[in-house]
Formats: C-alpha cells, structure tokens, sequence
C-alpha cells in the first residue's frame, strides 16, 4: 500500500485562512477587506522608530540651538569646527551631533519597517525579508543604468526615490506573491528547509528587484516629483490647507477608516520629508485633552456635575494619556 508523504507547506499569513476562499466575490471582499488591516499593522510598527528618531533629533536640536544659542544658520558640524566651544559645551556638542546622526538613521528605518511588518501580515515570516527589502529599495532605489551616446559609455543615475509609496506597493505585492509561492511550491519534506531559508527568498529578492527597478521606482518617483511641485507652487497657503484637513479627519473619525486614511496621508509626507505631521498629532490630542478639562471644570462654570461619576477619573486619564500622544484614553 502507497504511503502519502505530508505536504511540506509553511504556515501562512496572518489573515489565518488556510485555504484559498473559491467564491470570487467573496475573495475580492476579503481582499479588500483584510488589506487596511495589514496597512495599520505596518503602521502601528513603524511609528515607535518615528517616534525615537524624531524625539532624538529633537535632542540634538534642543541642545545645539537653544542651550548652546548656536545661530539657526549654522550646522553642528561647523559649529564643531569654529573652535568657540570647549569643556562640556563642547562634550555637550558632541552629543548633539551623535544624537542627530543617530535620530536621522533611525528616521530612515521607518519605511523598511513599514514596508517589512506589512508584507509579513500578509505572507507570513517568510515575506518579512522581501518587504524590507523593498522598503529599502523606495528609499535607497539602485541607481539606473543609462547609455550616453554623445560620449558612447554607459553611465549612472540617481532616480527619484518612490518612498512611501513605493514601499506600500511592494509590500503587498510581494506579502502577496510570497503566500501565493508557499501554498503552490510543494516540495518533500527533507527539502522544507532549502525552500523557506533558500528558494523563496531568493525568489521573492529577484522579484522585488526587478519590480523596483523597472516599474515602482519610476511610478513612485514620478508621484511623489508631482506631490512636490504642487505643493511647492501652492507655497503657506497649500500647506496651511493640508494641516487643516489633516486635522479635521483626524478628529472628526478617532479610530475610525477616515482617521487611518488621515493618517496614512500624513505619515507618508512626513517620512517623505514633504510636510510635518505636526497638524495631525495636534488633531489626536485635543479631543481627549477637551474631554478631560470639561470633566474638571463643568462644575466651576456651571455650578453642577455635568456627567455620569464614572466619566470622571476617565476624563483624568485621557487628559493625561493625550500629553503622551494617546487618544484612546
């Protein structure tokens, strides 16, 4: 009698479907569906590199130009090389320019994380590599190869960087194509090993590279050149029309799919370096912070309690989360 062999497939994605949905609409559904869940994944990891980049090039900035009084046209280097500091303003100076080294590395991880923690919500572990990869690629895009016929040699190029954008396709292309390569690739079980640690991998690198070179990097650079010369054209007023409406779907929709498309906006111009997310960050605490103070003083200013008792030391606690960024409080 004929014994089967186990099928050597990987545990899937996140999503937790073991099987293809066969229904079309049904999957088309589910797709749409399941995809904002994997974009918020991506997100919700991305914002503590966010948060400790900027905060440490806050540092720097803190120290440099507001204790030391180092003139706003001046860089720390050059401050370092004018010889005006010594003793701990200098040790002082130094730790400025660590910190903003240091914040600004940090600053450029955000968008591999994005892209990495996205493609893995997808596919799995095994399309954690092929985002990361990708989301380094939308910033750090490999130079183009061109032929310069006026010197018959071949030369390179810098392309437009397709940052977030970038990022965000190719994370759910190759989360995507990684899934979609696991389930389909049956190998025997002595050879699992060389199909997760060797053959997808491999795989989805190719992929990635090429989608990138060819399509991506081109599409999002050419967005994201566009987004830049409007906004640029518009000048203070088309920023100050930006953070207003950031700010109010921000605050109108907490925790709601207008609030996560705000927040989508705003991250990716911010990561892109465009505009501030200073409008959004606004937006998330005053409404907790409003909350709160009416919780303490409705009864100065109305002679009465104005709310049920629980809603009291809940409106301390969201006053006091929102000083930290938090509005769930």
């Amino acid at each position: 009698m004929a014994i089967k062999k186990r099928s050597a497939t990987v545990v899937h994605g996140a999503s937790g479907a073991a099987a293809a949905v066969k229904n079309p609409q049904a999957s088309k559904s589910s797709f749409w569906g399941e995809l904002p869940q994997h974009v918020m994944s991506g997100i919700s990891r991305m914002v503590p590199t966010l948060i400790m980049g900027g905060v440490i090039l806050a540092f720097s900035q803190l120290i440099a130009y507001s204790w030391l009084k180092i003139p706003a046209d001046i860089g720390i280097m050059d401050a370092l090389n004018s010889g005006k500091f010594s003793g701990f303003d200098l040790s002082l100076l130094k730790f400025a320019w660590l910190s903003q080294s240091f914040g600004g590395v940090l600053f450029g991880f955000a968008i591999p994380m994005f892209a990495a923690f996205v493609a893995n919500s997808i596919g799995g572990k095994l399309a954690f590599p092929a985002g990361f990869i990708g989301g380094l690629m939308s910033t750090q895009p490999t130079q183009l190869l061109n032929f310069d016929p006026s010197i018959m040699q071949w030369a390179t190029s810098s392309p437009v960087p397709s940052t977030f954008i970038g990022a965000l396709i190719i994370s759910i292309v190759a989360g995507y194509l990684v899934k979609w390569m696991n389930q389909k690739i049956q190998l025997p079980d002595f050879l699992l090993a060389f199909k997760t640690t060797f053959l997808l991998p491999i795989l989805s690198a190719i992929f990635v590279m090429l989608a990138m070179y060819y399509v991506i990097t081109p599409f999002g650079g050419w967005i994201n050149g566009g987004i830049r010369t409007v906004l640029t054209a518009a000048g203070e007023k088309g920023a100050l029309m930006y953070a207003m409406g950031i700010a109010a779907a921000t605050a109108i929709d907490l925790g709601g799919p207008i609030n996560k498309a705000a927040g989508f906006v705003a991250f990716s111009f911010t990561t892109d370096h465009v505009l501030p997310v200073t409008a959004r960050s606004i937006a998330i605490v005053i409404p907790p912070i409003g909350l709160g103070l009416a919780t303490i003083i409705d009864r100065r200013l109305t002679g009465k309690r104005l709310f049920n008792a629980q809603l009291y030391p809940q409106g301390k606690t969201a006053m006091f989360l929102a000083f930290m960024g938090i509005s769930e409080g």
